[in-house]
């Protein structure tokens, strides 16, 4: 695997840990129930995750598929993309998001459910990048509502943080239900 799609891979795998350690510690009773009528439940933030992360590399398989077509070139860069990407920005809390329609957690979310489908995305996630494997990524690119252009990486990179970003989401449910 090249070493910028591992580094990918690691970057989802350690968020997706974070994540998992953040749900397992709401309790179970707790999963389902927003913690204020203003605020996303656990299962809400889960379903939110999945819909992003189905969006978006879905969205990037497509987008090699059609920029493909006039030639993405194989990878010959193995340096860093992490530091092509501004993790902080999206993981700074101290700033609301509002997610677009789409991407809005559907109602009556079960968290059990919602994290099932979210394991299956990050499966369907892991074997884009193993298609990908080799395609100079920093080749494709597509506009980001806030963020403005990123490439196929950073791309990846944003899915990651964004999950970065729920996991201390789902902290702080924690600390208003504790």
């Amino acid at each position: 695997m090249h070493p910028r799609i591992e580094e990918l891979v690691y970057a989802l795998d350690s968020r997706r840990a974070e994540l998992t350690r953040a749900v397992n510690e709401v309790p179970m009773s707790a999963r389902n129930r927003r913690p204020s009528e203003d605020r996303w439940s656990v299962a809400e933030v889960l379903d939110h995750l999945f819909l992003v992360e189905e969006s978006i590399a879905l969205r990037i398989k497509q987008l090699v598929a059609e920029q493909g077509a006039t030639g993405v070139g194989a990878e010959r860069d193995s340096t860093s993309v992490a530091p092509t990407f501004d993790s902080a920005f999206m993981l700074d809390r101290s700033r609301k998001r509002v997610a677009r329609e789409a991407m809005q957690p559907r109602s009556g979310a079960d968290a059990a459910a919602a994290w099932t489908r979210l394991e299956a995305a990050r499966q369907v996630t892991k074997d884009i990048l193993r298609e990908l494997d080799g395609m100079a990524l920093s080749e494709v690119s597509a506009p980001h509502p806030v963020l403005g252009s990123l490439n196929g990486y950073q791309w990846f990179l944003l899915l990651a943080a964004h999950e970065g970003r729920h996991a201390d989401q789902i902290r702080e449910i924690v600390a208003t239900t504790a």
